[in-house]
């Protein structure tokens, strides 16, 4: 006799989160790929063509007073990782995916924000917390012609008295109903989801502020004036706010949604292949500035000393090669009198 016990009320909530959050990135992954190309190397090449189409990216100069040495930390930092994404992909035992999903919103939030802080130290603007990384990303997004779709799409004001709105997004375009979260992502259904999960990241962020306001005023409740106020002043919600917001429910929320026996081994594949495409090409969109910021041969230096650390399997790294080979300079192409290669650290 098989004993099958049926999942508690909570696990289903638990399971209906994750569907929710695999579907995001499940929607973002697809659109990427349609956008850049299905593997990884092919959406590489593409988006880094695109970036380099963008208005404001040939106003990037390069400057050699940057802080290489806090650039080259950042860089270390969002490989590594994005290594540790990589390291499931070359595991055959699909029951090691729930393991390696439990922390993959870490690791995927730390290569993007540090990609990101690397990006900023070299326009001489280093942030010291993820608040003000991401404040000042968000800035960028709706500032700098920088973002191609779908990262420079933001959601600003109050999402409660509904006075809220999305910058740069599609005309005609109002975020999903709660019903569709919870259906296979499609191309048609992409933007109102994508909206819908900043809307949610917004309202999430936006409470938190007004919860810290009343136990700063000693208060119970908040008039909708002073929520309207609070909203105005937060800073612009983008995907990496999301990705911010699946990393502390990680760290901070348990495992469990990731460990479930009914959440089946493809949604625990989907999660993954999505998280893993999501983060390579957004800190790939940092490091392509930042390469052209600090100049194509002192980033090829900065990957040519990491993985001279890779240890004995090349497979986890090979995504670096491609970097090098897109964003760098072979020693061949440097100028005569062009700054030497840094010794590391330096």
């Amino acid at each position: 006799m098989v004993l099958l016990r049926l999942p508690t009320k909570e696990e289903e909530e638990r399971s209906l989160r994750f569907q929710v959050n695999k579907n995001y990135l499940l929607g973002m992954r697809q659109y990427l790929e349609e956008r850049y190309g299905a593997t990884l190397e092919i959406a590489s090449a593409g988006l880094v063509a695109e970036l380099k189409t963008m208005p404001g990216f040939s106003r990037i100069q390069r400057i050699d007073t940057a802080d290489e040495k806090a650039c080259r930390t950042a860089l270390s930092l969002s490989w590594t990782g994005l290594i540790q994404l990589e390291l499931a992909s070359w595991s055959e035992v699909a029951f090691n995916l729930p393991y390696s999903n439990a922390w993959a919103p870490v690791h995927a939030y730390y290569a993007v924000s540090s990609a990101a802080r690397g990006w900023l130290t070299a326009q001489g603007q280093p942030t010291s917390s993820h608040a003000s990384t991401l404040k000042a990303i968000g800035s960028e997004v709706q500032c700098r012609r920088l973002y191609p779709p779908p990262w420079n799409v933001s959601c600003i004001g109050c999402c409660h008295d509904r006075t809220h709105a999305f910058v740069n997004a599609p005309e005609g375009i109002t975020p999903a109903e709660p019903g569709i979260l919870l259906q296979a992502p499609e191309s048609g259904t992409f933007w109102p989801r994508y909206l819908k999960m900043l809307e949610t990241t917004r309202r999430n962020t936006l409470e938190v502020r007004y919860s810290e306001w009343k136990k700063a005023e000693s208060r119970k409740q908040i008039r909708a004036a002073q929520k309207r106020k609070l909203a105005e002043n937060a800073p612009a919600t983008t995907i990496f706010d999301f990705l911010w917001r699946l990393r502390v429910r990680s760290n901070y929320h348990g495992v469990e949604p990731y460990l479930m026996a009914h959440v089946s081994d493809a949604w625990q594949r989907d999660f993954y292949e999505s998280i893993r495409l999501t983060s390579h090409l957004s800190s790939l969109m940092f490091d392509t500035w930042l390469a052209q910021r600090l100049g194509r041969d002192r980033y090829a230096a900065a990957v040519d000393d990491f993985m001279q650390y890779r240890g004995n399997s090349p497979e986890p790294v090979r995504f670096l090669e491609s970097r090098r080979s897109l964003l760098g300079r072979s020693p061949r192409e440097v100028p005569t009198g062009a700054r030497p290669r840094p010794s590391e650290g330096g």
